[in-house]
């Protein structure tokens, strides 16, 4: 049997609380936890139930989940800079596999002034043939329209999404 494709989510559709953005829609989900002095905790982000449902019934039917983010600015070997982007990414690992659910990858993408579309679409060609497929199979869900300019013409289908319940429907329309 061939492995199924996997399916690519941006890291913003599920992390902007991580990130210290303003979430989509609905303050992702209506949970945002707070510190010990009752201010809004972005580190401590969760992730609606909804989405994690959605992402768990994905493991169970073996559909790989690789998130896609832009590569930070200024990323630069140093510890503090890389250790953040790290942490924020193993968080993030850790309460998909609460729910149920299986991170395959993150993927960091360069918007760089002199990142070439060709080589992004280099990498999602790379990352389709590491699970036997052709890019043109690939199904990338975004928020922001540069991730979706950035990866429309390397995947077969773009699904836009603003909320954490456009992010369900679309996972529910992919399985």
């Amino acid at each position: 049997m061939k492995p199924r494709p996997p399916l690519l989510i941006e890291l913003g559709l599920l992390a902007d609380r991580l990130r210290g953005a303003e979430p989509k829609g609905d303050r992702a989900g209506g949970r945002v936890r707070t510190d010990r002095v009752g201010r809004e905790d972005p580190d401590g982000a969760a992730i609606p139930g909804t989405v994690l449902r959605s992402l768990a019934e994905l493991h169970r039917a073996d559909r790989p989940v690789v998130l896609l983010a832009e590569r930070p600015d200024r990323w630069a070997p140093t510890r503090n800079r890389v250790d953040r982007a790290l942490e924020g990414q193993s968080r993030l690992e850790r309460e998909i596999r609460r729910g149920g659910g299986e991170l395959d990858a993150v993927l960091y993408l360069d918007f760089g002034l002199f990142s070439r579309r060709r080589k992004r679409r280099d990498i999602l060609t790379e990352l389709a043939e590491r699970y036997g497929a052709d890019r043109q199979e690939l199904v990338a869900v975004v928020a922001s329209s540069r991730m979706a300019d950035a990866v429309r013409d390397a995947v077969g289908q773009v699904i836009t999404a603003g909320s954490a319940d456009d992010l369900v429907r679309a996972l529910a329309g992919v399985r």
